[in-house]
């Protein structure tokens, strides 16, 4: 996929975002910090194996910012489905489903209808219908999950249907209420998907937000062994 300048901007922008925010944290998942993890155990008499535990998780996380930054390239999701909680305000990050393509065919006319298509499955074939109606009525989140449309739904033009984890407060409105939620994924039949920082997607000042790195997933989620979760979402 081929970016053009804005789409170079918004992937420069989200980089130094992240790495700024990793840079903050007081555990950063190197090995320097395995010395500085047993000192700390051993003075607020933590166990070392629960110290470690931690540790690992950062250093899994930090290695997986490593290399989704690498790959992830900027694209627009289409919301199917949100948890309603999240739509009316209440969650501060909670499971959602969407569509994306990387393919420049795929316009936001024809993305828009697509997803109304799906949604209320009333696709002209009996077998797209049937494929609308089993992805919408399957409410299991099972994160970056990534399933093909069909192309008889979109005249052959990769477009995938993506479970993604939503963070209100990297939405504009702090709630699903647009038509659209910015992200940066890896492209391909596969990969690792998480929301844009609405600010970065508008090129305007960010807010003021703390650290949000110093915990794994605050900022996305990109173990590269995708757990999988039984959260619903509902529409």
């Amino acid at each position: 996929m081929t970016l053009d300048a804005n789409e170079f901007r918004m992937r420069d922008a989200y980089r130094q975002f992240i790495q700024g925010q990793l840079a903050q944290r007081q555990i950063k998942g190197t090995w320097d910090d395995v010395i500085v993890i047993g000192y700390f155990a051993a003075r607020r008499r933590v166990k070392l194996a629960e110290a470690l535990s931690g540790y690992h998780l950062i250093r899994k996380d930090r290695k997986g910012w490593d290399s989704f930054l690498k790959r992830a390239v900027p694209v627009v999701a289409f919301p199917l489905m949100a948890n309603s909680a999240l739509v009316a305000g209440e969650l501060a990050a909670a499971p959602g489903l969407v569509l994306v393509s990387f393919d420049r065919r795929a316009s936001f006319p024809m993305l828009i209808e697509l997803a109304k298509t799906v949604i209320e499955a009333n696709a002209d074939r009996p077998a797209d219908r049937a494929w609308c109606q089993q992805l919408m009525g399957d409410l299991k989140f099972t994160l970056n999950r990534r399933r093909k449309v069909p192309s008889t739904l979109t005249n052959g033009i990769p477009v995938y249907a993506c479970d993604l984890w939503i963070m209100s407060n990297f939405l504009k409105s702090g709630t699903v209420s647009h038509p659209v939620i910015p992200c940066m994924a890896e492209p391909g039949r596969h990969g690792r998907i998480n929301v844009m920082p609405w600010w970065i997607a508008l090129d305007e000042p960010a807010p003021t937000l703390g650290n949000l790195g110093e915990h794994a997933g605050q900022l996305g989620i990109v173990f590269k062994k995708m757990p999988t979760s039984k959260k619903n979402v509902d529409s």
